[in-house]
């Protein structure tokens, strides 16, 4: 972290403010997966108020996260106008690789669900047009996060068939973000009662979060099991897992 700071600090004082972009867009992922909110939205928001009034792609994936930093911190209010500066943006450059990260960030934030499907079917075509190595990845969480969508509105059928879709992807990589559509299988299968297949399904989430190091992730599940746990009557297992994702949260502002 302390070489990464280094960096951004060099390259903000000596004016090469796209340097300071690029290398924050891919400092993203990593960060919000250890946990690094509050030194994100640190560093993109210097990136940007040194950038001004400057328009180019580079800028409108900053927006993206910094909008992520700050809505994972639960500060949805100041993530809405940054994300409609990125999608303003976006128009008038007609840049795909922005355009993705737009119609990613607004497939999982916009209200309307009718409004949320068009954004993941755009995202989904520009992905399938991009060529790169982790394009896999993206596509596999994206169907992961869009199922979210459906669950959060009751329809654990659609959500199921996004999970699965996410899942089948994700079988052919190497990434622990499979943790969160198996995971969420196992919400699901708690939902409907059936304990230990919704046990099983978040525990493996937990023992994935953990050998990967991801901290947002080991939050999430230990959370989940703690919940699992705690419709089985383990009320001193849930608890343990309960401490430890709280303890998690408020270290990371989430």
């Amino acid at each position: 972290r302390d070489n990464c700071r280094a960096i951004l600090s060099w390259a903000l004082e000596t004016g090469r403010v796209e340097t300071a972009l690029r290398f924050l867009n891919n400092l993203r992922m990593p960060w919000i997966r250890r946990g690094y909110l509050r030194e994100g939205e640190y560093w993109n928001r210097a990136a940007l108020a040194a950038a001004g009034d400057v328009e180019n792609k580079w800028v409108c994936h900053s927006l993206v996260a910094l909008a992520s930093f700050v809505a994972i911190q639960g500060r949805y209010h100041e993530a809405l106008p940054l994300g409609q500066r990125a999608e303003a943006i976006v128009h008038r450059l007609e840049d795909p690789d922005a355009m993705m990260s737009v119609a990613e960030l607004n497939m999982q934030a916009t209200p309307d669900l009718d409004e949320a499907r068009k954004w993941f079917e755009q995202f989904a075509s520009l992905l399938l047009e991009w060529d790169h190595p982790s394009r896999d990845v993206r596509l596999a969480a994206a169907y992961s996060l869009f199922g979210d969508r459906f669950r959060r509105v009751g329809q654990n059928a659609e959500a199921e068939v996004h999970y699965h879709k996410s899942i089948d992807i994700f079988r052919t990589l190497t990434s622990d973000l499979i943790a969160y559509p198996l995971g969420n299988l196992g919400r699901l299968a708690l939902q409907a009662g059936r304990m230990q297949e919704a046990y099983d399904a978040i525990a493996e989430s937990v023992a994935i979060s953990r050998a990967s190091g991801s901290r947002i992730s080991i939050a999430d599940w230990t959370q989940r099991q703690g919940e699992v746990l705690l419709c089985m009557g383990d009320l001193t297992g849930a608890e343990a897992y309960f401490d430890e994702s709280l303890a998690l949260y408020q270290e990371m502002g989430n």
